[in-house]
């Protein structure tokens, strides 16, 4: 006999951790990542503007989490990115221009330009409410007046008459004629005689003639309000001096230099605006937008983006209504991820990438570029009424850390020729760390970790102990442990709630599973309770011809179970052909299909050597509707063809799991788990006669982590497992006969027909 029938010690190995371990050495440390963390530290230090990394692993195992560890504590020693700022371009209002300060000094200099706008409000009430400007306004005004009186004086001394005289009037200057002494208005002087005006008039038109070349010295209101024009601009020059002259000081070496000076002389431009009651508004042109900042000497930033959005990486450009109309200006610009982790790292979960194409591509144009181009997409254009705001771009400096999948990263590599451009180093987590007795000192301390940190009860040696048999089996080998650390945190949350001592046992660790189990497995359920009412047609006793139980997964992400499933052949005299149900109609797929296709490579190269199979076959997979994919029933549908062509009986009492090579040899299979606990859950729900059991191939044997209440049935002798190698020790076990025997069959069987078909073709002439 060469298969093997499992004892206890091969179906479950549990931590072998002793008191003199106890208790665990509580640590915080990495375990099985020693690869990653030296490529990632590798990454991060690499000097090349295009060598951005790709960590890539399962979700679960850290990824995301410690490479933030590791990136915080290589970039707090990393030096400080400058501030960024945004201010108003004087020249083009709607291209903002960004300048950049030494760390920390940029909210500085925003309030100190918050302070200017207050100071500046203040003196220019004080300058134009001062006794010095109300005085210096009253001279020019009263020296007006006296200059339009003396000039009058002499124009009226040049001018004045006999017969005319000059006067002053609402229009200006003009002349008034003169009788007899008697200075006369037009109605008066027209009802004169034309002889008494004659002279009059020829005198008037004389004066008027020289008024003319002598008017235009007069002083006018034009050069008033210039001089008045003078004494506000001199006023607004003093004021902004004074108010601007520290900053200008401050910054004179710094790129705010140009900024504060422009901000000066339109300050002393739009005086006169500012000072009649202006709404704030106005005074928009000294607000500064702080777009980053960081405090002097704190490292580079580590920015983690969980949601791959245009605005979330590039930030926004808000807009407010008013009246009606959108409006924006440069205070309105708001970061983005890249702004913020400009000079340092910025950790991206990739998983939108596929859904945010548009953000993806400008994300990579930036990296190109080495440059933040702050523009709105086109869909967000269609919603914006007003003129849109083009800020001036920013120097990118970033290195940029993306975490997903094994297959994504992959699929990124294939689909896009400019990724591996830009991520050229990929960083792997491991899913499974060995199982040593160092690695489990380890990995209880971690746990123990765990559970100071989150505040919970301490968990005793017999629960540690079962958590490292539950990593296992997460880990699916006797020899691993999984690095999944965030399943067993979960389920130490679990233990706790459940608790009722002190301390967490590993019966609290066992209830924990057992109310998970319950909470989610209601399709299991709903499968055992068809099975029960007969509506799955399932023998799970006695013997049928052409007829096996194979062993299948089912379930949800969150939740799966392993079941039987019936596979039944039946045979017929034909050419060889195998038909394969599920292929036909399209529910089989690929690696499924591969594996009927190897067990009739190994039908033809074991009993075809001679002569050709003279049999068609039809395997079909009995009430299962929902497809079927993988190789591991390939073993299971083999025996059930060997069995309807030899017509020898294959017992329904053993499930069967495992793929086969042409050589006849068992090759593994995933879900051995499940798989045996689903056929456990079968038998017991139809009721457990002794004889019942599974066979598996002898390399999964490691694999195995069962459920105590399959150990205890394999224990009691009311379940067994069987480990196979070949086709012919399953066989063996199925049949009750010896393989040999069953060989012995199949060739007489396979002789018959070939002679039936020679008879046949004789007598019809092919």
């Amino acid at each position: 006999m060469a298969y093997n029938q499992l004892k206890l010690s091969n179906l479950y190995v549990a931590g072998q951790l002793t008191k003199k371990d106890w208790p665990a050495d509580i640590c915080r440390q990495i375990i099985g990542q020693d690869r990653a963390l030296s490529a990632l530290n590798f990454g991060i230090q690499l000097k090349d503007d295009n060598a951005h990394l790709f960590c890539l692993g399962p979700k679960g195992v850290g990824r995301t989490s410690l490479t933030l560890d590791i990136v915080r504590q290589y970039a707090a020693a990393c030096p400080t990115p400058k501030d960024w700022i945004y201010v108003m371009n004087f020249d083009q209002p709607l291209h903002p221009q960004a300048l950049s300060l030494d760390a920390g000094t940029a909210c500085v200099f925003s309030k100190q330009m918050e302070a200017l706008k207050a100071t500046l409000k203040k003196e220019l009430k004080n300058a134009f409410n001062s006794e010095n400007y109300r005085l210096h306004w009253n001279q020019l005004q009263q020296q007006f007046q006296d200059e339009k009186q003396s000039y009058f004086q002499q124009l009226a001394q040049q001018i004045n008459g006999t017969h005319v005289v000059l006067v002053q009037n609402r229009e200006g200057l003009g002349l008034n004629p003169v009788v007899d002494g008697q200075i006369m208005n037009a109605e008066s002087f027209n009802a004169l005689p034309l002889s008494v005006r004659t002279p009059v008039m020829q005198q008037m038109e004389k004066a008027r003639q020289k008024l003319l070349g002598l008017i235009k010295n007069f002083p006018d209101e034009d050069t008033l309000q210039k001089q008045q024009a003078d004494l506000i601009q001199q006023t607004l020059d003093q004021v902004a001096k004074r108010c601007f002259k520290p900053l200008l000081q401050k910054y004179q070496k710094t790129s705010v230099f140009s900024y504060l000076d422009r901000a000066q002389a339109y300050f002393i431009q739009e005086g006169l605006r500012l000072m009649n009651n202006a709404p704030e508004e106005a005074w928009s042109f000294l607000n500064i937008n702080v777009l980053t900042h960081h405090p002097s000497d704190s490292g580079a930033p580590v920015i983690h983006l969980n949601n791959l959005t245009f605005s979330a990486l590039f930030g926004k450009i808000e807009h407010q209504q008013k009246s009606g109309t959108l409006s924006t200006d440069h205070t309105m610009i708001q970061a983005g991820a890249l702004h913020r982790a400009n000079g340092g790292f910025l950790v991206i979960e990739a998983k939108d990438i596929p859904s945010e194409q548009v953000s993806w591509h400008a994300l990579k144009r930036a990296l190109f570029s080495h440059t933040i181009h702050m523009d709105t997409p086109f869909e967000e254009k269609n919603l914006i009424s007003a003129r849109a705001l083009l800020p001036s771009d920013i120097p990118l400096n970033v290195k940029v850390i993306l975490v997903g999948n094994v297959d994504f990263y992959y699929d990124l590599m294939n689909r896009e020729e400019d990724f591996a451009s830009l991520f050229k180093l990929p960083v792997r987590f491991e899913e499974t760390v060995d199982r040593t007795h160092a690695n489990e000192k380890l990995y209880a301390g971690i746990l123990a970790d765990f559970v100071v940190r989150n505040h919970l009860k301490p968990l005793s040696l017999s629960a540690m102990n079962r958590l490292l048999g539950h990593a296992s089996r997460l880990a699916q080998d006797q020899n691993l442990l999984t690095t999944h650390f965030v399943q067993l945190h979960d389920l130490i949350r679990e233990a706790d709630f459940w608790a009722k001592g002190k301390t967490i046992e590993a019966s609290d660790i066992s209830a924990a599973l057992q109310h998970r189990s319950d909470r989610t497995d209601t399709l299991k359920q709903s499968w055992l309770n068809d099975l029960k009412r007969q509506t799955l047609q399932l023998e799970l006793t006695g013997s049928q011809v052409g007829q096996v139980n194979a062993l299948t997964v089912n379930g949800t992400q969150d939740f799966a179970f392993g079941h039987p499933a019936k596979v039944t052949c039946r045979t017929r005299l034909g050419c060889g052909k195998i038909e394969d149900v599920e292929h036909q109609i399209n529910a089989g797929g690929k690696i499924h299909t591969k594996g009927v296709f190897i067990l009739a490579a190994y039908l033809m190269g074991q009993y075809g050597v001679k002569e050709p199979l003279c049999w068609d076959a039809t395997l079909v997979w009995e009430q299962l509707y929902h497809g079927v994919e993988g190789d591991s029933a390939s073993l299971a549908q083999l025996c059930a063809l060997i069995s309807s062509i030899t017509q020898i009986p294959l017992k329904q009492s053993i499930g069967v799991t495992g793929s086969i090579n042409q050589m006849g040899q068992v090759q593994s299979v995933g879900g051995v788990n499940l798989k045996t606990e689903g056929f456990f859950d079968a038998c017991q729900a139809m009721g457990l006669t002794g004889d019942q059991g599974v066979i598996i191939p002898t390399v999964c044997v490691r694999t195995l982590m069962l459920s105590e209440r399959v150990r205890q049935a394999v224990q009691n002798n009311q379940f067994h497992i069987y480990a196979v190698e070949t086709v012919d020790d399953a066989l063996e076990i199925l049949t009750g006969q010896a393989a040999s025997r069953i060989h012995h069959q199949m060739a007489k069987m396979w002789h018959d027909a070939y002679l039936k078909m020679q008879l046949f073709n004789h007598r019809s002439g092919i």
